[in-house]
């Protein structure tokens, strides 16, 4: 840089320049990364001609710098920053004026000189580029190698090879004349030859489908755009389904290209919606069993994830504001509306001493004028329980319906579905200095059987470790959708049911939290977590189903949860 020879030594925020023989520092930059795994955690600075230098610095931004001699010193000055390549750990390259990298799953060819995006395609798909000539040549997560001209006019790929069943991460190397790829398990050479394109015919089970019977007949149908809103108005809402469990995501409106993300395909990954070329009518397809339900959202032109507009099932999720929708078989929603006045509870604040979370308890119709003693159910990120189920409805309901008188006390943690910075010291302020003030007010049932810790999602872990750390208050668990595993919850497997017996309820969705590009599931932690539950001597009720990870969804089976923790004798 600047006609002198020296290392570039990126730290989360601050950028040197250092000469290589004395490791005397030349210049240092602040360029203020931040703290994100993808950002400034993972920060690689790439050289960008003789006196710039790009760096990827933070999750949602990148920055261009301008590192120039001036005088007997150094100046370095930003050029641009915006956020066409970021939200990925891929490192980009550069190549004649141009940045070729990932923009979260989006391949975009970015100007150097003005951050201006040239071209953004969904094809390869995530993965890592390098340069050899004149093409970069690309590996993606998911094992396939792809030749791609590097050009700033358009993508155009010249050769693709699936080389690998599992995944990839990492860059391939190129050395005499042939590319070294590497997957999680095997390295592979790969020689480059010129040869002419193979065709590939693959099977195309949507042919046979409502959906495919109607793309085959649009193909000739003179009014295009007349016979689609034909068909989509003879087949409202969204998405279609039909009852051999085809499922046919379906967009209308303008759009130069449509994805698609949603439980279904899992998380960090969006797949391109198929264009019916002259139309601005979009599909996907695919198959779910008959009781399924998931989160899903489409991406119109690469924008951020939108609900479909077919449907008015929204919802809060991973992806943001998406929609939802269920299959036929899946059993909808129940006791969640307003109850007769004389079996409606009340909630009541609670100071909770030594805490700034926030606390609210339920109490059942007939607490007042009584003198029964009740159990207390513990519910972590209680206001977002309370905002989403509504949960007050629900236990005015049940009570006295399968499920026996209860109090709930709902924590409003900082949180509020995430995990604390501290989770084992939040788990002894409840035990020291909020169950004696719930036992000290209110007629309870103040022994380990008379209590039970409840949570959803990512407050799961809490609920797990509040009763499993103390099994001397908490003889009750449930959890829906819970983001944890076997080794979060302290001495399960060494200590058993015959030591601590525990009345367990765990249920989560085969479209849980899982990333297939990035070799993690949630799915198969909740899975171990089941195992090692029954291995340790319990009997856990509830299990797994064919469902996604959103309120929408979990509140399906939370009366099954309270009636397994508190059945009504």
């Amino acid at each position: 840089l600047g006609g002198v020879k020296q290392l570039l030594v990126a730290g989360q925020t601050n950028l040197l320049g250092v000469d290589p023989k004395s490791g005397r520092v030349h210049w240092s930059y602040k360029h203020d990364g931040d703290e994100t795994a993808m950002g400034g955690l993972a920060d690689v600075p790439v050289v960008v001609g003789d006196d710039r230098v790009f760096l990827k610095n933070k999750q949602d931004t990148s920055v261009m710098l301008r590192v120039a001699r001036e005088g007997s010193g150094w100046k370095v000055s930003e050029l641009w920053s915006n956020g066409s390549i970021a939200k990925s750990y891929v490192v980009p390259v550069y190549h004649k004026g141009y940045l070729y990298g990932m923009n979260n799953r989006i391949f975009t060819c970015l100007n150097a000189e003005t951050g201006e995006v040239a071209w953004r395609s969904r094809e390869p798909g995530d993965g890592f580029p390098i340069l050899v000539g004149e093409h970069l040549v690309m590996m993606t997560k998911p094992g396939s190698l792809h030749v791609i001209e590097a050009n700033s006019a358009e993508y155009r790929e010249v050769a693709k090879l699936d080389l690998f069943q599992e995944h990839s991460w990492s860059e391939v190397a190129f050395a005499d004349g042939a590319l070294f790829a590497r997957s999680m398990g095997h390295l592979a050479r790969v020689d480059l030859k010129s040869a002419a394109p193979v065709a590939t015919v693959t099977a195309d089970w949507v042919k046979d489908t409502l959906l495919g019977r109607f793309l085959t007949t649009l193909e000739t149908a003179p009014d295009k755009n007349a016979a689609i809103d034909a068909f989509l108005a003879a087949h409202p809402g969204g998405p279609i389904v039909e009852n051999d469990g085809a499922v046919h995501f379906v967009y209308r409106g303008p759009a130069k290209d449509v994805g698609i993300v949603g439980d279904m395909i899992g998380f960090r990954r969006e797949d391109p919606m198929h264009a019916v070329p002259g139309t601005n009518f979009f599909h996907y397809s695919m198959r779910l069993e008959p009781d399924a339900a998931v989160a899903y959202g489409f991406i119109v032109d690469f924008a951020k994830p939108a609900p479909d507009p077919r449907n008015p099932r929204a919802t809060k999720s991973l992806f943001g504001d998406v929609s939802w929708f269920a299959m036929p078989a899946w059993e909808t929603p129940r006791l969640l509306g307003e109850a007769p006045a004389e079996r409606r509870g009340r909630l009541a604040p609670l100071e909770w001493p030594n805490s700034t979370d926030r606390v609210e308890v339920y109490l059942p119709a007939g607490y007042d004028t009584g003198t029964q003693r009740y159990p207390v159910a513990y519910i972590h990120s209680g206001g977002v329980a309370l905002e989403r189920v509504p949960m007050t409805n629900l236990l005015d309901n049940l009570i006295g319906a399968g499920v026996a008188p209860l109090i709930a006390v709902f924590i409003h943690d900082a949180a509020e579905g995430t995990r604390p910075e501290n989770p084992e010291a939040y788990c002894d302020r409840i035990v020291k200095d909020l169950i004696p003030q719930v036992d000290a007010r209110y007629r309870t049932t103040a022994e380990p059987r008379g209590r039970a810790s409840l949570a959803f999602g990512g407050s799961g872990y809490l609920a797990l470790m509040l009763a499993f750390k103390h099994s001397d208050q908490f003889r009750r668990v449930g959890v829906q959708s819970p983001m944890a595993d076997a080794e979060s919850v302290p001495e399960l497997a060494t200590r058993g049911a015959d030591v601590r017996p525990m009345v367990i309820y765990h249920d989560w969705g085969s479209y849980h939290q899982r990333s297939p590009h990035e070799a993690w599931s949630l799915v198969k932690t909740n899975r171990e977590l089941w195992s090692a539950l029954r291995e340790a001597g319990y009997h856990p009720s509830g299990g797994e189903r064919p469902e996604g990870f959103a309120w929408p969804i979990w509140i399906t089976h939370t009366d099954e949860m309270l009636r397994a923790l508190f059945p009504e004798s």
